[in-house]
């Protein structure tokens, strides 16, 4: 669980990252991020988040194609009955099962937490935009003061999806995509019990 009186490391982005939208890993970006000079009349949030998007639907195709292909030469080598080749197929079908249920994983944590960003979009809680730079990414020391103000949020509504979602929002704007993530997972399930209250209160 993400502490939210840490605050962001500046790591380097990790490979795949988006900094608008849901990022190839999941994480939503700077959806805010105001475009930076010369970012042509493309490089907006919603450009910037059909591109993550893309790009994780790309991902998730190789991904597929990697479980097939392992999948079928696993089958191969039980089929030969030989000892060593029993040896490399059970490798291979683990590997295979092992891949199918992180895609799968991933592929529900993307959707639900495009959901969830669309959701805070309808409320009109998404964060105040932030200037950007001219590749597009929000600007760090921009975020890094904006940060703060996420964090005070998530103190005092500790129970709300929407203040942590802001707050992953803000981790992944100051480039801290590990407590990111772990905030996003947060948000997402304090949704999740939300709506499960709903649904069950008479």
């Amino acid at each position: 669980m993400s502490d939210p009186s840490d605050g962001p490391a500046t790591d380097q982005p990790a490979a795949g990252m988006s900094a608008a939208g849901t990022s190839a890993d999941g994480i939503p970006g700077t959806l805010g991020a105001s475009a930076g000079p010369g970012a042509g009349p493309g490089a907006g949030p919603a450009a910037r988040t059909r591109t993550a998007r893309a790009l994780a639907l790309v991902i998730a195709a190789a991904l597929a194609l990697y479980v097939v292909v392992a999948g079928g030469l696993a089958i191969g080598f039980l089929l030969t009955g030989t000892p060593l080749s029993i040896v490399v197929g059970v490798a291979l079908a683990v590997f295979t099962i092992v891949g199918a249920w992180a895609l799968a994983s991933e592929l529900v944590f993307g959707i639900r937490l495009d959901r969830a960003v669309r959701a805070l979009a309808a409320e009109g809680g998404m964060p105040a935009p932030l200037p950007a730079t001219a590749s597009g990414r929000a600007d760090t020391a921009a975020a890094e003061h904006a940060f703060p103000v996420a964090k005070a949020d998530v103190e005092a509504h500790p129970g709300s999806w929407q203040s942590w979602l802001r707050l992953s929002m803000a981790y992944d704007a100051a480039r801290d995509r590990k407590r990111a993530r772990m905030a996003a997972r947060k948000a997402l399930e304090l949704r999740k019990l939300r709506e499960t209250g709903a649904q069950e209160a008479p």
